[in-house]
C-alpha cells in the first residue's frame, strides 16, 4: 500500500470557520425574502496562507428545503463569487454533513465569505473550510467555477425525471444550452426537491453533452440511494471528474429510478464546471 503522509501532500493544512464552542460550522442565514440571496457572512477575515485548494464542509440543521450557497472572496462590499450556487439539501429526518475538494486557489490575506438563498425565509446553513497550502500529489489549481442547472426561482436544481417506467432511463433534461468557456473538471450536486417523504429506492444519474437527440454520456452512472428513514437522496456531491469540456456545448442529465412515484422519483441536479 502507498504511504502518503500529510507532509508530502500539503505544505500546510488549516481549518477555518469551525465553531469549537458549539461543535458546528459557521452559520449562514438566508434572506427574509424567499428565493433571494442573503447577505455575505464572513468565514475567514484574512486567509493565513496561500491556499492552492480548499476543502469545503457543509451541513444543514433544519427544514426540508433545498438551498443555493455562494462561496466568495473579497473585502466588504467588493465580494466576488469563486464557487456559485452550491446545492445544499436536507430532510426533516436527516442532519448529515458532507464535503468536497475545490481545486481553486485563494491568496493569503484575502477575506472568505458565503451567502445563501432558500425557498423559505431566514434559514441557517453551515460551512467550514480546510485551506490547503499545496495541492495533493501534483493536483494543479484551477480557476473560475460555473454552475449549470441551478434554479434561482426555487433555490434548487433542474428537476431530472426518470419517468414512469421503473429501472429505465427517462429523457434528457437540459442544464445549459451552450457553455460559455471550456472547463477541465466537473462536479455534480443533487438536491431533494423540498420533499419530506421518499420511500426506499435507488437511482442512476448520468451527465451528457451534445445537441438534443444526439447526447453522448460524459459522466456515466452515478448511484443515488434513499431510504424511508431519511427521505433524502445520497450522496449529495460527486467529483471532481477531470474531463475536458469545450465551450459552446449543451450539457444535460438523465436518470433511472427503482420507483415511479411522481414526486419521489424526481432528482434536482446542478453541474459545476471548473476551468
Amino acid at each position: 500500500m502507498g504511504d502518503w503522509p500529510i507532509a508530502i501532500g500539503t505544505s500546510e493544512l488549516l481549518d477555518q470557520g469551525l465553531n469549537t464552542a458549539s461543535t458546528t460550522l459557521t452559520s449562514v442565514t438566508s434572506s427574509a425574502t424567499p428565493n433571494a440571496m442573503g447577505s455575505w457572512t464572513q468565514i475567514v477575515a484574512s486567509s493565513p496562507i496561500d491556499a492552492q485548494m480548499v476543502h469545503v464542509m457543509l451541513s444543514v440543521d433544519d427544514s426540508t428545503r433545498d438551498s443555493l450557497m455562494d462561496l466568495g472572496i473579497g473585502a466588504v462590499g467588493a465580494e466576488k463569487i469563486v464557487f456559485p450556487k452550491m446545492l445544499l439539501t436536507n430532510s426533516n429526518n436527516d442532519r448529515m454533513a458532507w464535503s468536497f475538494l475545490m481545486p481553486v486557489p485563494v491568496k493569503a490575506g484575502i477575506r472568505i465569505v458565503a451567502r445563501v438563498q432558500t425557498s423559505s425565509i431566514s434559514l441557517v446553513r453551515r460551512i467550514g473550510l480546510h485551506l490547503m497550502g499545496r495541492s495533493f500529489l501534483g493536483f494543479s489549481a484551477m480557476g473560475r467555477v460555473l454552475a449549470w442547472g441551478a434554479d434561482i426561482l426555487t433555490s434548487s436544481g433542474t428537476l431530472v425525471d426518470p419517468g414512469t417506467v421503473a429501472n429505465t432511463f427517462g429523457a434528457w433534461s437540459e442544464l445549459v444550452s451552450s457553455t460559455i468557456n471550456k472547463v477541465r473538471a466537473l462536479y455534480v450536486m443533487v438536491g431533494n426537491n423540498n420533499l419530506s417523504v421518499r420511500g426506499t429506492c435507488a437511482a442512476h444519474l448520468q451527465i451528457g453533452i451534445g445537441a438534443a437527440g444526439s447526447e453522448k454520456v460524459l459522466i456515466p452512472q452515478m448511484q443515488l440511494r434513499s431510504q424511508t428513514a431519511t427521505d433524502l437522496w445520497t450522496p449529495r456531491v460527486f467529483g471532481p471528474f477531470f474531463a475536458q469540456v469545450p465551450a459552446g456545448v449543451r450539457i444535460s442529465a438523465k436518470a433511472q429510478c427503482s420507483i415511479t412515484t411522481a414526486t419521489e422519483r424526481l432528482i434536482p441536479v446542478v453541474v459545476y464546471g471548473v476551468d
